[in-house]
């Protein structure tokens, strides 16, 4: 695999009128614990077009989960301003954000996170009851989004029923199915082997390419030298981004 990293100018960056689904100014996350103050996140300013494929990368601690956490509306910052497809959410209630979450925000986590005792339909199903969203659309939903992931051979199956790629991607379905503004995705090949990852590596490139918006953390710099734009976070800070050339990459 070959990548050519490029630097963005200022110019190139005013240039690019797509709509903004998420800005942060000034971000930052401290953990109290008695007497313990642990600062996560320091001064985080990121933009996030429509459509944009975003990779994270960082040593262990250094606040790539934290800031997935704070973007995906899981957590709060302490301080600083993030707006969300040009709505201030920094201080929504619990309730607000749960609701605009569901709606606008899709989950991929490195486990999976399917209900065990659900069958694939209904994990999949399982946004669109929260959302409220009427039974005969549900399906349709469902149906479409399994297709996507090439799994609707599988609805009826149960997760233990699957490999760990199969899974993988179920949980893929499941984040797209309330068709979000932007899909979040933390570690979603780390426990998979080389080639189911690459597989999921392709099923989001798939998505990407539709017109999703996405928002990787990763460990796997192979992985994530195929996203458009790589940030580097270490202590909780991001020290650079790399632009990737349309067309560099491939396997």
């Amino acid at each position: 695999m070959m990548s050519t990293a490029i630097a963005a100018s200022p110019t190139e960056r005013t240039a690019d009128r797509r709509e903004t689904v998420l800005r942060l100014e000034g971000i930052t996350k401290v953990y109290r614990a008695a007497d313990i103050e642990t600062i996560a996140l320091q001064g985080i300013h990121l933009t996030v077009a429509s459509g944009d494929f975003v990779a994270i990368e960082g040593p262990s601690g250094s606040g790539k989960t934290t800031l997935l956490s704070v973007l995906g509306l899981l957590e709060q910052a302490s301080s600083g301003r993030y707006s969300f497809c040009g709505e201030d959410v920094s201080r929504l209630s619990p309730r607000e954000r749960a609701r605009r979450r569901n709606r606008d925000i899709g989950f991929v986590f490195q486990d999976f996170s399917l209900i065990g005792d659900l069958t694939v339909a209904e994990n999949v199903e399982l946004p669109l009851l929260y959302g409220k969203v009427a039974k005969a659309e549900r399906r349709a939903r469902v149906e479409r989004a399994l297709e996507r992931v090439g799994m609707t051979h599988r609805k009826n199956h149960y997760p233990s029923q699957l490999s760990g790629g199969q899974q993988q991607r179920v949980a893929v379905a499941r984040a797209v199915v309330s068709q979000p503004k932007i899909l979040l995705a933390d570690e979603p090949t780390g426990n998979l082997d080389s080639k189911n990852g690459a597989a999921i590596m392709d099923l989001l490139l798939s998505l990407h390419q539709a017109g999703t918006t996405i928002l990787m953390v990763s460990h796997n710099p192979a992985f994530s030298r195929l996203a458009e734009r790589v940030l580097q976070l270490n202590d909780g800070q991001i020290t650079g981004e790399d632009r990737i050339a349309p067309g560099s990459v491939g396997r």
